[in-house]
């Protein structure tokens, strides 16, 4: 619950626009 975690969440979402699958594997990756 950071404020980097809020960004990260941020640039993930504008990602997601770009490529659903490789934002998937980030997420994941993350976790």
């Amino acid at each position: 619950m950071s404020m980097s975690n809020a960004r990260m969440a941020y640039i993930l979402n504008r990602i997601i626009i770009e490529d659903k699958d490789n934002v998937l594997q980030s997420n994941q990756a993350n976790i």
